[in-house]
């Protein structure tokens, strides 16, 4: 295991890197690492990861909230439903045929990273896409920031992401940013800062259940914590970078996120 500690650091540091930047946590790009390379358990990668992402996302949220970059309107419209998202996901482990939706899901989030890096074009009211459109529909909620984020929007597409959660044990970041992005339109900064604002309360609610059924092991977990927690103050580094060239870092980071769950999908799942 000691020959393990230099590369689950770096590994760990490049994931937080990434996902500290775009809004993912960074935990969904390495759960396949660990199974495949690392011959860790599913149950074990993923709570071991869980505690990391919590560190990283705290990391960065300290530093966003001193800097006034977390919308929490936005956040608190979108959390509570996905909260309540993550309890039907679970509940719908047992009824669903998971490798078939994840194949489908892992199709859709490759989707949504393409569009993602495609410039975005102002349209006129009758070319807005359907999210776009449904954004207008009241009951909305006006951010202090003079954002608008409607109930619908929120209760769906924060739902959803929590509904996904609950069924691949993945957070749902890789949902919300690019929302937050293209549909809200919060400006990038401020929507990657509060969507790991939001990945905070959901880690931290993961770490407990899965520190209490025994599915953290801290070999893999210091390692990695060391690397998530480096990589989120390497992160707050890189917050200089244009916010069209972060636009495209999400896109590329939906499309590995989407290979990572095709992955688990086809090679991880029995």
């Amino acid at each position: 295991m000691e020959n393990h500690l230099i590369p689950l650091f770096l590994l760990g540091t490049t994931a937080s890197i990434i996902g500290n930047m775009i809004g993912f946590g960074g935990g969904i790009f390495i759960i396949p690492i660990l199974v495949i390379v690392f011959k860790a358990p599913m149950s074990i990668a993923v709570g071991s990861i869980t505690i990391c992402v919590l560190l990283a996302s705290g990391i960065s949220t300290f530093f966003n909230f001193k800097n006034r970059r977390i919308d929490m309107k936005i956040a608190i419209a979108m959390e509570i439903p996905t909260i309540i998202g993550a309890i039907i996901g679970a509940e719908l482990t047992a009824f669903l045929p998971l490798k078939i939706f994840e194949i489908l899901f892992s199709f859709f989030v490759a989707l949504i990273g393409i569009k993602m890096l495609r410039p975005s074009r102002p349209h006129t009211d009758t070319q807005l896409s359907f999210s776009a459109r449904l954004n207008k529909r009241p009951p909305l909620i006006h951010s202090s920031r003079g954002h608008v984020i409607s109930v619908w929007v929120a209760g769906i597409f924060g739902g959803l992401a929590g509904v996904v959660a609950g069924l691949f044990g993945i957070g749902g970041g890789f949902l919300k940013t690019p929302v937050m992005i293209r549909v809200v339109k919060l400006p990038v900064q401020v929507a990657v800062s509060t969507s790991l604002f939001m990945i905070v309360f959901t880690s931290l609610t993961a770490s407990f259940s899965h520190f209490f059924l025994g599915h953290i092991d801290f070999h893999f977990a210091t390692p990695l914590a060391l690397g998530f927690g480096t990589g989120a103050l390497v992160a707050q580094r890189l917050k200089r970078i244009s916010d069209s060239t972060i636009e495209k870092f999400v896109g590329i980071g939906l499309l590995v996120a989407s290979l990572s769950v095709l992955i688990d999908a086809l090679i991880l799942k029995p």
